[in-house]
């Protein structure tokens, strides 16, 4: 009998750590599709992308002009992922991941204050895996371009979602254009 609890909660947890990053990704690119329908023409108009040869980075934060902002941080992919609005609008490489020892994904969201030290506080929102990882240790043993850095800074506000984890960022882990998970539309 234990063996098929211990089986059915690893199916669980397995199923959990899957559906995470999908839900939140969903949920970030649900809402901006909710909120701007009426302008997919104007969110898929391709313009410059800045592109940094020594930190490999891309920024374009014209295919989005607004939009709540989601950060995803991909540890076996080595990269910060930046959605406004559920369109990508950079992603640089982020080193010193191996230190981090992500086992899960991890959901944070910001807060309206910031640290004596001027860095934003994070609330912990969700988790799929163990402990959380401290975000200001994270931030002390990673590093992302210091111009990349300072961009998104720039559009962090409260509400902002940062998810980090352990899975890859690829077209299995996207919704589609138009998925809702919430909706104020009445069931018909």
């Amino acid at each position: 009998m234990n063996m098929i609890n211990s089986n059915s909660n690893r199916e669980r947890r397995d199923l959990c750590e899957l559906l995470v990053p999908i839900l939140v990704c969903g949920l970030c690119i649900g809402q901006a599709w909710a909120q701007d329908a009426g302008k997919k023409s104007a969110l898929v108009q391709l313009q410059a992308t800045v592109t940094s040869a020594a930190g490999g980075f891309r920024w374009a934060p014209e295919k989005a002009p607004k939009g709540p902002i989601s950060i995803i941080i991909s540890a076996p992919d080595r990269k910060i992922y930046v959605y406004r609005n559920g369109v990508e609008i950079g992603r640089a490489p982020v080193t010193g991941l191996d230190n981090a020892r992500l086992a899960g994904t991890f959901v944070y969201s910001a807060d309206s204050t910031v640290d004596s030290s001027g860095r934003r506080d994070w609330i912990y929102t969700a988790s799929v895996g163990k402990k959380a990882p401290s975000l200001k240790d994270m931030e002390d043993r990673t590093s992302i371009d210091p111009s990349f850095k300072q961009d998104v800074r720039a559009l962090i506000t409260p509400g902002t979602t940062l998810v980090i984890t352990n899975a890859t960022v690829s077209s299995q882990t996207h919704s589609r254009p138009g998925f809702n998970i919430l909706t104020t539309v009445a069931a018909r």
